[in-house]
């Protein structure tokens, strides 16, 4: 699927044949009126060198229209005609492609604890902001959403490479210049403590250790002496869409993976997660030291964060860092645990933390995974591996990885087709796109 597009008039109205707003003569409307490049015109005659470079600078100023997402190919980034579920059971609110999902509709899987979610009435899609671009020279950058023209109308996507760049394949994951594409990419939420199923926290204390972690509303909180730390308080993840509806059994444990929840209809397998991301508030009484540890199946990456007296908003993550400790060939929770100095994280248990000095509180534990871009086997052998882009074309993909058709169906298009930069005109109230680290209002 694609995201489309469509123009809003001044008065609000919408346009479905996704074309951009016109002048009543049918022309593209301009930033500049026809008496002001006249004029301009005459001024470059008269001033020379200095006010031609004004003229030049005035050819590649930005038109900007105001546009609705009507698709759900950028979702969660962009929200395409949406519906907001709300889980019975934990309470987290999240949207859903509103084609997908009746009003009426009772069997809902909550993304977040497995729990009956309740779609509420329709909504329309985002506003966004295209900025035209009129200097034939200007390129997009990697990262960048763009309006691509297309014969049915505009279509939303991210840029994921551009000229020159090379694009390979590992194990169906989309690599750049031998990187993983999502570097730098949108970050999804995966867990949120706050919204507890029955009053539980999958972040668990370890046992027998001294001194522990506290169990407090909202949070956690621990006080430790010098060359004393903590026990490890210790995430684990559970398998939502194994859970037996309509009983009160947790989950079994499971994998992140890249789920799109908005895309409650999909049926597919979902590949497992290695790059994940902490984010929560510290209140520190005192300075502070926090480890972090990380599973991956490359190896366990540790981090130490270091909190000044006060508030602090912690966002860590381990991309592209070197593990601390190898991977272990029993993969298993007996293997991990089995090495006392590894920290106790495993496949299912992917995350945990402990206090190394001083006094804190936390709250608002959050973990996110990136959206991951791969291709499927059957776009795969369809092109020739690595791919070099070539001149004037770009890359692109939707960030609703699983739904798009885009550059790994259709190979990279020429940036004439493009026609300017896509930013949203508010800030997204997704709870699925939350920035790591942010205060949250209460749920």
């Amino acid at each position: 699927m694609t995201s489309r597009i469509a123009a809003v008039s001044k008065e609000g109205r919408e346009y479905i044949d996704g074309s951009l707003d016109r002048a009543a003569n049918g022309h593209w409307r301009y930033p500049i009126s026809l008496a002001r490049l006249l004029l301009f015109g005459l001024l470059v005659s008269v001033a020379g060198v200095v006010v031609g470079r004004l003229a030049i600078r005035s050819t590649q100023v930005s038109d900007r229209q105001i546009l609705r997402v009507i698709g759900t190919s950028m979702t969660p980034t962009l929200l395409g005609s949406h519906r907001e579920c709300r889980c019975h059971d934990c309470g987290i609110r999240w949207p859903v492609h509103g084609l997908d999902v009746p009003a009426n509709r009772s069997d809902v899987l909550c993304f977040h604890c497995g729990g009956r979610a309740e779609p509420g009435p329709s909504r329309p899609g985002d506003l966004v902001s295209v900025e035209i671009e009129r200097n034939s020279h200007w390129s997009p950058a990697v990262g960048e959403g763009v309006a691509i023209q297309g014969a049915s109308g505009l279509r939303v996507k991210r840029v994921v490479a551009i000229a020159g760049q090379s694009l390979s394949v590992d194990r169906g994951w989309l690599m750049r210049d031998g990187q993983p594409l999502d570097a730098g990419a949108p970050w999804m939420l995966v867990h949120d403590d706050r919204f507890r199923r029955g009053g539980q926290s999958r972040w668990q204390v370890e046992t027998g250790k001294s001194p522990t972690w506290r169990s407090r509303p909202g949070g956690f909180g621990a006080s430790v002496k010098q060359d004393q730390p903590s026990g490890w308080l210790v995430y684990g993840h559970r398998d939502v869409y194994q859970r037996v509806p309509g009983t009160a059994e947790d989950p079994p444990p499971g994998r992140i993976r890249d789920d799109y929840p908005g895309s409650v209809t999909e049926r597919r397998w979902m590949r497992p997660i290695d790059t994940i991301r902490l984010g929560f508030i510290a209140w520190a009484d005192q300075p502070s030291r926090l480890e972090v540890a990380f599973w991956s199946s490359a190896g366990i990456v540790t981090r130490s964060i270091t909190c000044s007296p006060g508030e602090n908003p912690v966002s860590v993550d381990n991309a592209s860092r070197r593990p601390s400790f190898p991977a272990l060939s029993d993969a298993s929770d007996a293997g991990v645990k089995a090495a006392d100095a590894r920290p106790p994280v495993t496949p299912t248990h992917p995350l945990a933390l402990r206090l190394m000095e001083g006094q804190i509180r936390i709250n608002d534990l959050k973990i996110f995974r990136p959206i991951a871009y791969w291709i499927a086997a059957e776009d795969e052998i369809t092109a020739v591996w690595p791919l070099t882009i070539p001149p004037g074309h770009v890359y692109v993909i939707g960030d609703n990885v699983p739904w798009s058709i885009d550059s790994r169906q259709q190979g990279p298009i020429p940036t004439s087709r493009i026609l300017g930069r896509v930013r949203l005109c508010e800030p997204s109230t997704n709870v699925v796109l939350r920035e790591p680290g942010e205060r949250s209002d209460p749920p």
